[in-house]
């Protein structure tokens, strides 16, 4: 028999063993971590994060504090109204070099207008949006071949302050704002720099300090002037607004016509032209992929650029739950959880026909797929060669793209 004596530093020197081997494995498993740079980088912040797991799927994303009752969705939602029936949708003589710049940031109080957001799927809407104003023109006037439109990355007060109710139809579209805040990042560095957490970190605060970040959507819809108080110093300067922000959101639902919803597109297509009144003929839209692994047109430039696949990592996802971020994007998502309320009452406002003119679309938009994107010839090859835009088969850049095809589609399935 063992004495009691032995037995104790027996145990003792179990104890010791479990706790190194404790300690080399977790040392091993830190330094596996740490050299996962570019997905696995902790990202320091600067306020605490509620989560504590180095394990991205352990953490929910997006994740969004619970906003205060009178900042609630339903305090802001509204159904989206019919276009008059006896009415023709407002169709006007474009201007002289429509897709110039010169001509898109331009005020106007009529027409057709898209109040176009970064990294919400606005190549799609745009894409639609001048389809739209294509056909239109086709079908009230012999004079011009498309309505008068406004389409590019601008904010609402310098585009339609003033604009015309009965003259103007004005839309937008929005995305859940955190997952817009990676699709941007990740086409920044496209080309530029590694994604990694360092990275984001330094790009939020750029983005952050300048007063681009903060309520995107709320400074990029508000139809009137919005003022601001600045204080701080030179690189750390922070911004309050004057204004009354719960009015504001609630002008921006009263002036604007529809808003879509890019993770539920089909649906606000299809809403948006049974309130207008169009066929879904004018919805249908290809485009070349651009989430990320290939090429896409520069937007300024005749050349290609590569997209980068985007992910998202345990250090992001963490940012993400922290006071800082949520106070960035508090706005934001109030916005679109009351667009997403707002396409809901819409539909139920449409009554059954919406689900099986939905049922149709989405039909269309398989066929149009299989048949018109091997034949359209978008500004991007595969392999990244330009094409100039004579050479290509879309209205503006990278959208509107493959009409002739996708008028043969609806001809065939009977969608006008």
């Amino acid at each position: 028999m063992y004495s009691i004596e032995l037995l104790g530093h027996l145990k003792i020197r179990v104890c010791v063993a479990l706790l190194l081997f404790v300690l080399v494995f977790q040392s091993t498993r830190l330094w596996r971590n740490g050299h996962t740079l570019r997905r696995e980088t902790v990202l320091s912040i600067r306020s605490k994060p509620v989560a504590t797991s180095n394990s991205a799927s352990d953490i929910p994303y997006p994740f969004y504090n619970e906003t205060c009752e009178d900042e609630h969705p339903e305090n802001f939602a509204r159904a989206f109204e019919l276009w008059p029936s006896k009415v023709p949708l407002p169709c006007y003589e474009p201007d002289r070099n429509w897709k110039s710049s010169a001509s898109q940031y331009t005020k106007t109080r009529k027409g057709l207008i898209f109040l176009s957001p970064f990294k919400t799927g606005s190549t799609t809407a745009t894409g639609v949006h001048l389809r739209l104003a294509r056909n239109i023109a086709l079908r009230q006037h012999a004079k011009f071949d498309v309505c008068k439109n406004r389409f590019r990355h601008t904010k609402a007060v310098h585009l339609v302050p003033n604009r015309s109710r009965d003259q103007s139809f004005l839309w937008t579209i929005v995305r859940d704002p955190t997952k817009r805040a990676v699709s941007s990042f990740f086409y920044d560095m496209s080309g530029h720099q590694d994604p990694t957490d360092a990275h984001f970190k330094k790009w939020i605060r750029i983005l952050a300090t300048s007063n681009r970040l903060k309520d995107h959507y709320l400074r990029r819809f508000a139809t009137s002037p919005l003022r601001y108080i600045r204080s701080g110093e030179e690189g750390g300067y922070t911004y309050t607004r004057k204004d009354n922000d719960i009015e504001i959101v609630k002008n921006i639902f009263a002036d604007y016509d529809f808003m879509a919803i890019t993770e539920r597109m089909d649906e606000s297509l299809v809403a948006m032209s049974m309130l207008m009144g169009a066929p879904l003929a004018d919805i249908l839209y290809i485009i070349d992929n651009k989430s990320g692994g290939q090429f896409s047109r520069h937007s300024t430039r005749d050349k290609c650029k590569y997209l980068l696949p985007s992910f998202v990592t345990s250090g992001m996802k963490e940012f993400f739950r922290s006071a800082f971020w949520q106070d960035i994007v508090h706005w934001d998502h109030v916005i679109y959880q009351a667009a997403n309320r707002s396409l809901d009452m819409t539909i139920e406002r449409l009554g059954p026909k919406f689900k099986r003119k939905l049922a149709q679309y989405r039909t269309a938009k398989e066929m149009a797929l299989l048949r018109c994107a091997p034949r359209t010839v978008f500004p991007c090859s595969e392999g990244g060669e330009f094409r100039p835009d004579n050479a290509t088969d879309c209205m503006y850049l990278d959208t509107g793209c493959g009409n002739e095809c996708l008028d043969e589609v609806a001809t065939e399935l009977d969608l006008w």
